[in-house]
């Protein structure tokens, strides 16, 4: 019975956790639709280039917007919560991609955006998801600005762009290592 009991709470914590990170989602979308706005007044992007942040925009809104009202359902297993976390950390590295990408890739600032799945990770208390995230923004990360280098070499120099994959790749990863610190002893 108390097995029982500890997957209920285990639930229970989850499903606050699931719920609580989707909400934030809707103030991260809120941000980043003022991002696009302050590119549209100032007319710093094309017209196909604001077309594709608003078309994201709108994806991250309705992905969302599901993933929350799935995360306020009662009565599930621990793994369905996992899954509305996963899903969710898998919003936040589509958006960081496409925006290495569509930010010139190596020179992009919008490494800061794999942080955020990697703080959704650490809410399952897992050091396999957490370092799991980090492997998997370290690799989006790698893939959007390498691609973006592919198509236009003449923006950078590839000692360069190695250098920043094996940096960015290493910081995402303390971060990981630091989150499962703090998750480790919040647990105990």
């Amino acid at each position: 019975m108390s097995k029982n009991k500890k997957e209920t709470s285990e639930a229970i914590t989850l499903r606050r956790h699931s719920r609580q990170a989707a909400k934030l989602g809707f103030a991260f979308i809120a941000i980043y639709i003022v991002s696009i706005l302050i590119y549209t007044a100032w007319k710093l992007l094309t017209r196909d280039a604001l077309t594709e942040r608003w078309a994201v925009a709108a994806i991250a809104l309705g992905a969302n917007t599901i993933l929350w009202i799935f995360s306020d359902k009662k009565g599930f297993a621990p793994l369905y919560y996992r899954g509305i976390i996963f899903l969710l950390m898998c919003m936040y590295l589509a958006v960081a991609t496409f925006s290495i990408y569509t930010e010139r890739g190596m020179a992009s600032n919008s490494i800061i955006l794999y942080a955020i799945p990697l703080v959704i990770a650490s809410l399952t208390y897992s050091a396999r998801a957490i370092f799991a995230t980090a492997a998997l923004a370290s690799i989006t990360y790698s893939a959007a600005a390498i691609s973006y280098f592919r198509h236009f070499p003449s923006e950078g120099y590839k000692v360069e762009l190695y250098g920043q994959l094996v940096f960015y790749s290493a910081i995402l990863f303390l971060i990981a290592g630091l989150l499962w610190i703090l998750m480790r002893s919040k647990k105990a």
